[in-house]
């Protein structure tokens, strides 16, 4: 489990602006990880990294 949601898609056509209408709508509520096509989370114990 991790502290954060995970945004995929993250200005990647043709998500774009579905993408940044759901990080507006709810990032004051939410703790987001925005992660583009190319990239992946890998969670280690209470540690993550974007690569």
């Amino acid at each position: 489990m991790t502290n954060f949601y995970t945004l995929p898609h993250y200005i990647e056509d043709p998500f774009t602006k579905t993408v940044q209408e759901t990080y507006n709508n709810y990032h004051q509520r939410l703790n987001f990880m925005p992660i583009n096509n190319h990239e992946a989370i890998i969670v280690l114990g209470d540690s993550y990294k974007v690569i």
